[in-house]
């Protein structure tokens, strides 16, 4: 109950925080703020990105094979299961879980890139 809660809880603030970003933008100086950042962007602003997630992917890819780094905030605040297929594994089958998971995955990402173009339109 109380990890629900902490969840609804942290949820909440980032829809609050995500939906005031969006309100800023939206209004007459966040425009222009977005305007002369995108307009200011170059070449040499956009040329690592590429190298860069390679070695975050392959640091990533390393570091999940240490033993000592497999958990987590979700089994620091006493969450059982997956966080991602909001069950437990005592209760969850591998299908209901694989279509839990991309169902909450096209949710969230639809909402977040819905948000993030309204800001920037």
């Amino acid at each position: 109950m109380t990890t629900t809660i902490l969840s609804v809880a942290v949820l909440g603030f980032m829809a609050t925080r995500l939906v005031g970003g969006v309100r800023v933008s939206r209004s007459a100086g966040g425009r222009l703020l977005v305007r002369q950042v995108v307009s200011r962007l170059r070449w040499r602003h956009v040329w690592p990105v590429p190298i860069v997630l390679a070695v975050v992917l392959v640091a990533a890819g390393l570091l999940v094979q240490v033993p000592l780094l497999h958990w987590g905030w979700w089994s620091a605040i006493g969450g059982d299961g997956n966080v991602r297929t909001t069950g437990s594994r005592r209760d969850v089958t591998l299908e209901s879980a694989t279509a839990h998971t991309a169902y909450n995955g096209v949710i969230i990402c639809v909402v977040l890139v819905a948000l993030v173009l309204t800001g920037l339109l």
